[in-house]
C-alpha cells in the first residue's frame, strides 16, 4: 500500500472523519485503516502548524520511504532540508519495539513529548517585581 494511502486517511482522521469512512475514503477495508490507527498509537492528536524547524508527519513519512528504499540518513537529511543528526535522532525516536520505524506513531510521540504539562507561572502570579526597585515600578504582563 503506497505511504500517500495512509497519508491520506490521517488527514481525514484529524479533520474528523470516523476511521470506517476515512477508510472507505482511500480505498482500503476498515480492519486496515484500522490497524494503521493501532499502529499509530491509537489516537489521533491537532497538528497545529508550528516552527519550520520542528519535523512535520510529510518530513517522517519522507523519512520512512526513504528508509524503506534503502537511502542513507545522510541522503534522507538532503532530500526534506533538515540536518543529519535531527534525522537520526528522529529514526532513534520513532523506532517501534520491532525496530521499524513508524512515521506516524512517531509524529504522535513528539506531539505529546512536545505538550506541557506544567501551568504558566508569571500569568497567574501578578506584576513583576525588580529587587533593586524596593516596589517603586512594577511591571504586568499583556497578553
Amino acid at each position: 500500500m503506497p505511504s500517500s494511502a495512509r497519508r491520506r486517511y490521517f488527514e481525514l482522521r484529524r479533520k474528523g472523519l470516523k476511521g470506517a469512512a476515512a477508510a472507505r475514503q482511500v480505498g482500503v477495508s476498515v480492519s486496515c485503516g484500522s490497524n494503521w490507527f493501532i499502529d499509530a498509537g491509537s489516537m489521533i492528536i491537532p497538528d497545529p502548524p508550528i516552527s519550520p524547524r520542528f519535523l512535520t508527519q510529510d518530513d517522517r513519512i519522507a523519512i520512512a520511504d526513504g528508509l524503506r528504499a534503502g537511502r542513507s540518513p545522510v541522503v534522507i537529511a538532503a532530500e526534506i532540508g533538515k540536518s543529519v543528526s535531527t534525522v537520526y535522532r528522529e529514526i532513534g525516536r520513532g523506532r517501534k519495539e520491532n525496530g521499524e520505524y513508524e512515521p506516524w506513531w512517531a509524529h504522535n510521540q513528539a506531539l505529546l513529548r512536545r505538550q506541557r504539562p506544567k501551568e504558566e507561572k508569571l500569568r497567574d502570579h501578578g506584576p513583576l517585581k525588580f529587587p533593586h526597585d524596593h516596589g517603586q515600578r512594577m511591571f504586568t504582563l499583556r497578553g
